[in-house]
């Protein structure tokens, strides 16, 4: 009789049940999620180093260690003093996360379970934020109890919605009708929500992932990237002729003034701060403290006058690249780029191949979604923030973490 494989080794079962915890109430309540993720940390280091004979320390992982302490490093010599420390510890738990998710090695079976609990926890959250905007009208814009903003709540549904996509081109005759309807459901539902928001950058980035998605799939089939092409042009169109909410408020914000409205001013204050602090920023979570007084001041000694409709005091960027220039400087904002730019080319030199599993073609394309949010989002809002930048992380640590067994199979 053939034994089935057990879902994780004995060793790590404390690392996991701890993360399961965390993924379950990270779009839900703030308190659990934090416990669980230092229970995580805690528990996971030391599995990892009891088992440290099984591992070989890897280039990798030294530039994540130089990323998660470079916070560290540029609250030493912020320009500004506020919350330069809080930031960096920011940087590192995002950095420690991923540190350790690619080093606990996870099984198919695993990541599959892991998955569908992150689609669950995030149907309950939104289930939750629709009954708070539409039935008891307690928020004026849909978000997720234990992300926040509706900006950062986008990119959150983005991130599913990508997750949701991997998983619905996976699915196979075999799999069961119920979880075949959660996944579709989920994928829909997060579709829709992503354009309730109201978010431009994630619906443009939504239509960035599922064209990319079709495409890479032709290796397999044509089907998907027709259905999603003519999702993709009849959402558009639709949105266009009923003049949606989200038409509505890009025709407001950009018809008396500059084509991305608010945010050209917000960016050019950002490239006015990075002017002033080159090398290191004027430090993480700091940009609010670049208040009009100071950049008038800034841009005198250049010469220049402050105007209202070109500059603009803001408490973020929306922008990831301008935010971590402004913030961190070049020393940041190269080492950021670097691990970013790392993953691109592991996802882009191991891209799965028709022989591969379909597990495997789902975490490489959750994390190819997930660099997707993080690059193409990034344009229009400070990604990699909190929540959504965990579940980035995720995304990317759980395929990261197999790598090197379908390398070695």
């Amino acid at each position: 009789m053939k034994l089935s494989k057990p879902l994780f080794e004995k060793w790590q079962a404390w690392p996991i049940l701890s993360l399961l915890g965390f993924i379950i109430f990270l779009p839900l309540l703030e308190m659990p999620k934090t416990v669980f993720l230092l229970l995580f940390y805690l528990l996971a280091a030391v599995a990892i180093w009891k088992n440290r004979a099984q591992y070989q320390w890897q280039s990798d992982d030294t530039l994540i260690v130089i990323w998660m302490f470079s916070g560290y490093v540029v609250a030493m010599f912020a320009g500004l003093h506020h919350k330069e420390w809080v930031g960096a510890t920011a940087v590192l738990k995002l950095a420690l996360f991923l540190l350790v998710l690619k080093n606990i090695s996870l099984g198919e079976k695993l990541r599959q379970i892991l998955t569908v609990i992150i689609l669950g926890s995030t149907l309950v959250a939104t289930g939750d934020g629709l009954w708070q905007l539409y039935i008891t009208h307690q928020l004026s814009a849909l978000e997720l109890n234990s992300v926040g903003h509706v900006n950062h709540s986008s990119i959150y549904l983005g991130l599913n919605f990508a997750l949701a996509l991997a998983m619905t081109l996976v699915l196979k005759k075999t799999d069961t009708i119920p979880f075949k309807v959660f996944v579709i459901f989920c994928l829909i539902i997060t579709a829709a929500c992503i354009v309730i928001s109201n978010s431009r950058a994630t619906i443009l980035t939504m239509a960035v992932i599922a064209m990319s998605f079709g495409l890479i799939w032709l290796k397999r089939s044509k089907l998907p990237l027709i259905i999603l092409t003519l999702s993709i042009s009849v959402a558009a169109a639709g949105l266009y002729f009923e003049d949606a909410k989200v038409v509505q408020k890009h025709v407001q914000q950009t018809s008396q003034g500059p084509y991305l409205g608010e945010r050209q001013a917000i960016w050019n204050s950002s490239l006015l701060v990075w002017r002033h602090f080159p090398w290191f920023g004027l430090g993480i979570k700091n940009f609010s403290q670049a208040t009009t007084e100071l950049q008038t001041a800034w841009l005198a000694e250049e010469g220049k006058v402050f105007e209202e409709d070109q500059y603009r005091a803001y408490a973020h960027v929306h922008n990831l690249y301008l935010s971590t220039l402004a913030e961190q400087g070049l020393f940041g904002f190269c080492i950021t780029m670097l691990v970013l730019g790392r993953i691109c080319f592991l996802l882009y030199k191991y891209r799965p191949n028709l022989n591969d599993s379909d597990s495997d073609w789902c975490s490489w394309l959750a994390a190819l979604g997930a660099i997707e949010i993080v690059l193409v989002n990034g344009f229009l809002n400070t990604t990699l923030h909190t929540e959504h930048g965990l579940l980035s992380l995720f995304l990317i640590g759980v395929w990261w973490s197999s790598l090197e067994q379908r390398i070695q199979n």
